[in-house]
């Protein structure tokens, strides 16, 4: 009895100073007294954006907001947990799937030094993807293996993310000899979209957002790094070494980098960063026939990737 007196105390003397007295976070955490002229407002006007496997929000600016903090429902526990703060009045929530909902939870954050001061949560929003990214691509490479009745049987795919959007890409092998490449889809919004080629022999080699087009042959040695740029493969630095090559013209230095000239010291100064990290061989995981591709929305068993390094001259 005696204690509630002396909180009721304490909680009456920090209104009078102007202060208001906040809940805990949805997370367990107190939050940090705010002034009452400057409490945060919960965000209004939110707007649900559901595509697969992701669905995008964005909501009205809130006054004097520096950021803001989302919360999502844990089903385990029935807590929220914090899931993502953003400095803008939008997010993308992404790995969704549509067999399950969701529930999230918004707030301002005010930043108060080092930390953010927590403005009021919005009430739960009910969110949920309209399908997900193993539907689509099953259902796109079925197409696929309709269309190819003849040469079915030499057709590989893969799926690996080259985006970091927690979504893989799906590369397509149509064959493995020297000259078949693999072409990479991605999903953009709600259809799956071809978004360049890469490779020699029906595989691409990846490193993170890292995709070297390589070729061997010719008396030349092609690294073409790539990354994906604006929803596009694009080349970020090519590497060619034509050392064996016949042309006389480049016969005394054969090094060039992005088609220009260049001495055997900036050259492997330049590929070094390159030729440091792992790559892994990417394209022809999985066979193109009727039971893997419909297996795809119950998760396939993940690959034993081949580790491959760089290569970059003949000799290594």
């Amino acid at each position: 009895m005696k204690s509630s007196k002396i909180f009721a105390f304490a909680a009456a003397a920090v209104m009078s100073a102007g202060f208001v007295m906040t809940a805990p976070a949805p997370d367990g955490t107190p939050y940090a007294s705010v002034s009452a002229a400057s409490a945060l407002a919960a965000p209004s006007n939110i707007k649900v954006h559901p595509q697969y496997s992701i669905v995008y929000l964005d909501w009205n600016e809130v006054k004097g907001a520096d950021a803001y903090r989302v919360y999502m429902l844990d089903s385990a526990t029935g807590k929220y947990k914090k899931y993502k703060d953003v400095k803008s009045p939008e997010v993308e929530v992404t790995g969704l799937k549509s067999t399950k909902d969701y529930k999230i939870k918004i707030c301002a954050l005010k930043k108060s030094g080092k930390s953010y001061t927590r403005g009021k949560l919005t009430k739960a929003i009910e969110i949920s993807p309209v399908g997900d990214y193993e539907t689509v691509y099953r259902d796109f490479l079925l197409e696929l293996w309709a269309d190819n009745k003849k040469n079915r049987d030499s057709i590989r795919f893969d799926l690996y993310d080259i985006t970091g959007d927690n979504i893989p890409e799906l590369f397509v092998s149509m064959g493995d000899y020297h000259a078949a490449g693999v072409d990479i889809y991605t999903l953009d919004l709600m259809e799956v979209k071809e978004i360049g080629s890469a490779g020699s022999f029906g595989c691409a080699d990846v490193s993170g957002k890292y995709v070297n087009s390589f070729y061997a042959g010719m008396g030349g040695v092609v690294a073409d790094i790539m990354t994906v740029r604006d929803g596009k493969l694009e080349t970020l630095i090519l590497f060619d070494n034509e050392e064996f090559h016949i042309d006389p013209d480049i016969s005394g230095n054969p090094y060039f980098i992005n088609e220009k000239n260049v001495t055997k010291e900036e050259y492997m100064k330049r590929i070094k960063k390159y030729a440091a990290l792992t790559w892994y061989r990417v394209g022809r995981a999985y066979k193109l026939d009727t039971d893997t591709i419909t297996a795809i929305p119950d998760g396939l068993p993940e690959p034993e990737r081949e580790t491959v390094k760089l290569k970059y001259e003949f000799d290594n």
